[in-house]
Parts: C-alpha cells; structure tokens; sequence
C-alpha cells in the first residue's frame, strides 16, 4: 500500500512522498509527508476534467469488454441494486441474478472497511479498497 500511495502522489499529483505506516494492533496508519512538489498550475488536467462524463454511453470501452477485462467489478446504483458484474462474478452469481435478487447485502459482506451497506456510505470510500466475503447460498447474515 506504501508504494501505492507514493505511486499515485507522484504520477497524478506530480508530488513527491514519504509514508510512514504504524502498526495500530489490527490496523495500521498511514502518515504521508509531502517531500517536494513540483506541481504547477496544470492546465491539462483541466482540459480533462472538461470531457469527463457519468454516462455509459460515453465510455470509450464498450459493456462487453469492461466485463471481460475486470471480471470482478460490480456497479451498483443508489438503492444498492447490482447493475453489473464483471464475467468472474456473473459465473458465480448466474442462477441468483437470474432468480431476479440483485440487492448487493444478498450477494457480498462487507469485511473492511466497517461501513454500512447504503449507497452514500460506501460512495464515500470508492477510492478505499474493499475487502468482500462472498454469502453463500445457505448464508442470511
């Protein structure tokens, strides 16, 4: 994970860190100090901000593909209703989606982070990895 906060400060950012990570027993944190910068006003990122998009169809990758090369993604919309799985959890989950549940509790649990299971709550967190427990077909948790 150090190396890809660094990573990521640096390529997107343009910004040079160092992490320090502690260990809080079960949990660890994460201190990032910024070392240099060499970020100017960046008027690239601007131009881009300016074609960006929510709207399928807009996406330069088409529904097929984005399955197939991120076999696990989910989509979700606000009511927490599965909208699309990638093709490893589509096999997974074919006779339940078929069945017509589509609600995300009735499919995964959320092991970290602890957050509700509601659409702002985990909104909030896209950009925190999530670690799932797929329910099994007995499982009502």
């Amino acid at each position: 994970m150090v190396g890809i906060i660094t990573e990521t400060a640096r390529n997107l950012q343009q910004v040079e860190v160092i992490v320090n990570l502690t260990s809080l027993g079960d949990e660890f944190l994460y201190q990032v100090t910024t070392v240099s910068s060499s970020k100017a006003k960046d008027t690239d990122t601007e131009k881009y901000i300016e074609k960006l998009s929510r709207f399928p169809k807009d996406l330069r990758i088409s529904i097929p593909i984005m399955c197939k090369v991120f076999p696990f993604h989910i989509i979700l919309d606000r009511d927490m209703q599965i909208v699309q799985l990638g093709k490893g959890l589509f096999r997974i989950f074919k006779s339940k989606i078929s069945e017509g549940d589509r609600h995300f509790s009735s499919f995964f649990i959320i092991k970290s982070p602890k957050v509700a299971v509601a659409f702002d709550d985990v909104a909030q967190l896209s950009n925190v990895p999530f670690v799932l427990i797929i329910k099994m077909a007995h499982e009502t948790l």
